[in-house]
């Protein structure tokens, strides 16, 4: 009705005036959260998980460490912790984490972060059902929202009810003689401000989870109607694969590499776009110098700098050439006729030159991080693999090759353990300016005792120069060993003593 009267007034010029009663009290705004510079978790504490088990996680290093480990015995809850953290940290309407939160029993679950926010979800009545959470920065509440379930267990979107007295004035006077005035009372549906939800946006966390069926989940990837997934086609190595072709882990792998490579090609396009800038200023400034515009500063580097830069530009131009990031420069032409030049050329030399090296110098500058990340990828990957090798170039993407330099390997031809190490390493590239989380379940699955030593380490690396932090439950003696300041062991305390 509201909407037909709007079209209404959108055709007779009519003036409306909104009323508003019984409307619901918000909450205060909050601040404004702080600015996150470590990892984003200190520790976590869960009451009668299962009418059971009372587990304070704080692992024994550091406060907010990068990796916490958590360990403990089959059927502890260490996957059901997993959960729980991944649906209470992750924001979206429409994947049903607040009904799954209530379909977990347990009392309390609480998250202690970085920058001193608590994070708590409080069952009401019963270890299922209803619950409050609740966002608290020292003493002050920052936000509490009520979810409460239907008879199903489900935790609807219920929009508010509230009474509004629209009062509607006819002033055409093309139709009418006189103002015509009407009120009426009518009940609004409008959906209620879910302060959680606005402090988790803000906060920006959007953990990723690799669960134990090796599937990748993420608020930020689109679901997909299942009927469309299976037509769906995936490119492998220059061939279109349905994905019916593809086995479980194999497909999750294909999903992982494709959206790598999708990421990859933006952070080149992005640094590229930045040097080109860079380089625009500089030949802006050029002219400027040459038109007077700007006080001119006799600084130009002298003949043998510009030949050692040109030395610098062959290198490097050789190594971003590796992945295809630029053509290389090949610098024994310049050199062989700079040394043949005359000493009367050399400030002419000097002020062709500079302008030329300088932009070549702020191109390579904007894709060094992108180069440098994709060497770090490729040098882990391959430091695992035996008797094949990860390459990259920006037009072929990622791809697997035996070292004899035979054909390029999909996802299929690859041991469920090279699967494995890929899923965990791409996923974990692709976090590292995406989300603040990366929750693994069982990462050594299908690993070796010496992949698994080594796993940690590779997906630090993965994430070096950014504050994703790893979540980890696994029953590896190899992982945990090598890393013990990580470690959170489950011990229980009776159900009995919290009450």
């Amino acid at each position: 009705m509201v909407s037909l009267l709007c079209d209404v007034r959108a055709i007779l010029g009519l003036r409306r005036q909104l009323v508003v009663t019984n409307e619901t009290l918000l909450p205060e705004e909050s601040d404004e959260p702080q600015v996150r510079s470590a990892p984003l978790i200190r520790s976590m504490r869960v009451t009668r998980l299962f009418g059971r088990y009372t587990y304070t996680i704080r692992p024994r290093g550091s406060a907010a460490p990068p990796v916490i480990l958590l360990y403990g015995d089959n059927g502890s809850g260490k996957t059901t912790i997993l959960n729980i953290l991944w649906h209470l940290l992750s924001s979206a309407y429409n994947r049903s984490h607040r009904t799954r939160l209530a379909q977990t029993p347990f009392q309390e679950f609480s998250v202690s972060l970085s920058n001193g926010d608590i994070i708590s979800v409080r069952k009401k009545s019963s270890l299922t059902g209803s619950f409050d959470i609740t966002v608290t920065r020292g003493r002050t509440v920052i936000c509490k929202h009520e979810y409460l379930t239907d008879a199903r267990g489900v935790v609807p979107r219920v929009p508010s009810t509230r009474l509004v007295k629209e009062r509607i004035v006819f002033s055409d006077e093309s139709v009418y003689e006189e103002p015509v005035e009407i009120e009426r009372e009518i009940v609004s549906s409008e959906e209620e401000p879910d302060r959680y939800i606005d402090y988790l946006e803000t906060i920006k966390i959007d953990p990723y989870f690799l669960a134990d069926n090796r599937r990748i989940y993420s608020d930020r990837f689109k679901e997909e109607d299942p009927e469309e997934a299976q037509r769906r086609l995936y490119m492998i190595e220059g061939k279109w694969v349905s994905s019916t072709d593809r086995s479980g882990l194999a497909g999750e792998l294909t999903d992982a590499l494709r959206r790598t490579n999708n990421w990859l090609r933006q952070q080149i396009l992005s640094g590229t776009a930045q040097g080109s800038q860079g380089a625009d200023a500089i030949y802006l400034e050029v002219l400027s110098q040459l038109l007077g515009t700007t006080h001119v500063v006799d600084d130009r580097p002298s003949l043998d700098e510009v030949k050692k830069r040109i030395a610098e530009l062959d290198a490097r131009t050789r190594q971003f050439n590796e992945f295809g990031l630029v053509p290389h420069v090949t610098g024994e032409p310049f050199l062989q006729l700079l040394n043949q030049a005359p000493p009367s050329l050399a400030s002419l030399i000097e002020d062709v030159l500079t302008p030329y090296l300088d932009g070549q110098r702020a191109r390579l500058d904007s894709l060094q991080p992108t180069e440098s990340l994709i060497r770090t990828f490729v040098e882990t990957v391959n430091s695992f693999l035996v008797n094949k090798r990860l390459a990259y170039t920006v037009r072929g993407g990622l791809r697997i090759r035996t070292i004899d330099g035979g054909e390029s390997l999909g996802p299929e031809q690859l041991s469920s353990g090279e699967r494995q190490l890929l899923l965990l390493l791409c996923n974990a590239l692709r976090s590292r300016d995406e989300s603040a989380l990366f929750i693994i379940d069982e990462p050594e699955i299908s690993l070796n005792a010496k992949w698994q030593r080594k796993l940690i380490p590779a997906l630090l690396a993965c994430v070096q120069a950014s504050n994703v932090q790893f979540i980890l439950a696994t029953h590896s003696v190899e992982i945990i060993t090598g890393h013990r300041e990580f470690l959170a062991q489950l011990h229980s305390r009776s159900s009995e003593a919290d009450e």
